[in-house]
């Protein structure tokens, strides 16, 4: 079954974050504890995107907002009862003609977030960046990848290897081919110790106790594709099954079984070997 699409303000460029804490209550209204908005300057979009909190009850949001032309990156943090938020940076990124298309957040342990974005460039190349925010709330490293295409999906910290993996893909040639595009990064400096890349398209990304790395999305031939990569970088296995489609989220549980689920559009994928 496929999900509807994110909502979008297309009114005023809000921000908007809602709390919903109430105890338990039969035919009672549902009213939001508190509420948070943020009103940027301009006329255009404004959207929230990405939401996560961290173990100390401390809420993570981004989003984005600006005049069509520009986009500027929002980054709040609140306290979970509530406004005013314990700090709230506004990252300018007027230099980009197209505003970051996906934005998933990723925690580490000590209050930082991880946050994965693609942005297209005025010369019409994309851009898959990384960026570590500090627990106050400002820019600590980045790391950037630019493309033909970039699109940016998932994210994820590993606190006990102190690595951050990210993934998505590119396109570097003909916008018609992409690749699945993983890349491992040190959480502390945000360097690069691998890329891997394979199949057509990552959509999903998690790790297990052991910091390995499973992806779903589309295989090299559009069909419905699962991944183990260990901490090295390394296939492990891979799943694809063969009939067109697409893998968009999995989970794992704690006996190390993995689930996904998509989309499958009922016709048999090319029979070209993986």
């Amino acid at each position: 079954m496929r999900l509807s699409p994110p909502f979008w303000s297309r009114l005023l460029p809000i921000c908007l974050l809602s709390a919903f804490l109430f105890p338990r209550a039969e035919a009672q209204p549902l009213v939001p504890e508190w509420t948070f908005t943020f009103d940027s300057p301009g006329d255009g979009d404004g959207v929230a995107s990405g939401i996560a909190v961290d173990g100390a009850d401390q809420v993570h949001a981004v989003g984005s907002a600006g005049p069509m032309g520009r986009s500027d990156l929002i980054l709040v943090g609140l306290p979970s009862s509530g406004p005013p938020p314990t700090w709230l940076n506004v990252v300018n990124l007027e230099q980009y003609d197209a505003p970051a298309v996906r934005r998933p957040l990723a925690l580490g342990d000590a209050g930082e977030a991880y946050l994965a974005a693609s942005l297209r460039l005025q010369d019409q190349t994309g851009v898959f960046f990384v960026s570590q925010i500090t627990a106050a709330g400002t820019l600590g490293w980045q790391y950037r990848k630019t493309s033909g295409q970039a699109f940016a999906w998932a994210v994820a910290a590993d606190a006990a290897s102190d690595r951050v993996y990210a993934a998505g893909y590119l396109s570097e040639v003909d916008p018609a081919f992409s690749d699945g595009w993983l890349v491992q990064l040190g959480a502390n400096d945000g360097a690069v110790h691998w890329e891997y890349r394979s199949g057509s398209r990552f959509r999903d990304l998690r790790l297990d106790a052991a910091a390995n790395a499973f992806v779903t999305g589309e295989g090299p031939i559009g069909n419905f594709l699962v991944a183990k990569i260990n901490p090295l970088g390394q296939e492990e296995w891979r799943y694809a099954s063969g009939i067109v489609g697409s893998g968009e989220r999995l989970v794992l549980d704690g006996a190390g079984n993995v689930y996904a689920v998509g989309t499958a559009w009922g016709r048999p994928a090319s029979t070209s070997s993986l």
